[in-house]
């Protein structure tokens, strides 16, 4: 039976049943394969490298949306959904996330915007593809200011399915729960927004969605939270990159990379020049330290020692 009930924040329960859902007829279950890493403009000569570096990345995808948004995308399966059913291992327990549970999937975006080839809401692009994007409309020339032809996009488009494609090997979580901010220069660390703490106890919830996603921490400092996403580069569309735009470009140049956070976001801790490194079922170490109020905004947060503490216990 399909239940409408208030669950904390803005959300509100929408779930039903894995057989009366309609998640148990859709193909490919697009939402449980493409985790949506956060929005960006493209605007200036910044924005085009960053999405050019960030597409060299062999599981990260920037996608065009027919509203002109960028999204960048995770391409990997959810730890939770079993690519055979396609059916979700934790649908309607306690511990799957609100944010899956208030889905509404009789009106589903994914559905369209994921149905691959014939599907004109969202473009996925490759590195080859935003190289030829921008010489075909001479982006940097122009500035950023000019039209595009969207259906010239879609197709040329054609045959770049989202979601997973070639993944490389699915990376593990680290061994220790601290990360030092040299550590984090790495080019196979890339963080992403929001880099502020949670204002309400809704927020907390996306925390949980998006730590289901395998190789997705949370970094947190006593400043900046992000979220840590851990892969690896292509080199082939790294060279093209730097054999068409940018000879001396490196991963560190991009807007997700920890030179750009430290830059911009000036991260500390009190436990030192380092994040604390959080997996999905560590969360409780944060949500149990932090203080309410009625309406659920968080008025008190713990420092990286208090959640270190309740972690050793």
């Amino acid at each position: 039976m399909k239940t409408t009930a208030p669950a904390g924040g803005d959300f509100r329960i929408k779930q039903e049943g894995w057989s009366e859902s309609p998640c148990s007829l859709c193909n490919g279950t697009p939402c449980c394969r493409n985790l949506p890493l956060t929005s960006c403009t493209l605007d200036s000569r910044r924005d085009f490298i960053s999405l050019l570096l960030v597409s060299s990345y062999r599981d990260i995808y920037p996608a065009l949306k027919d509203s002109g948004e960028w999204i960048i995308y995770l391409g990997r399966n959810c730890s939770f959904h079993d690519p055979i059913s396609g059916k979700c291992g934790i649908h309607g327990a306690p511990d799957q996330s609100m944010v899956c549970k208030s889905y509404d999937a009789h009106s589903c975006w994914y559905i369209d915007a994921f149905r691959g080839d014939s599907s004109r809401t969202m473009i996925p692009f490759t590195t080859n593809m935003l190289v030829w994007f921008e010489k075909t409309y001479s982006l940097i020339d122009n500035h950023f200011d000019c039209g595009c032809d969207w259906d010239e996009l879609c197709c040329r488009a054609v045959g770049r399915e989202a979601g997973p494609q070639k993944q490389a090997e699915l990376p593990v979580p680290p061994e220790s729960r601290m990360l030092s901010f040299e550590e984090s220069r790495n080019e196979e660390f890339l963080f992403f927004p929001p880099f502020r703490r949670p204002e309400r106890r809704s927020h907390l919830d996306l925390l949980l969605f998006r730590l289901g996603f395998p190789g997705v921490s949370l970094a947190v400092s006593d400043s900046c939270w992000a979220f840590l996403v851990r892969d690896s580069i292509d080199p082939e569309a790294l060279g093209l990159i730097r054999n068409e735009y940018y000879p001396g470009i490196n991963p560190g140049d991009g807007a997700f990379s920890f030179d750009s956070i430290r830059r911009e976001q000036n991260p500390w801790s009190s436990s030192g020049e380092e994040w604390l490194v959080l997996e999905r079922d560590e969360l409780y170490a944060i949500t149990a330290l932090c203080s309410f109020s009625p309406d659920g905004r968080i008025t008190e947060y713990p420092d990286i020692r208090e959640i270190q503490d309740i972690l050793s216990l």
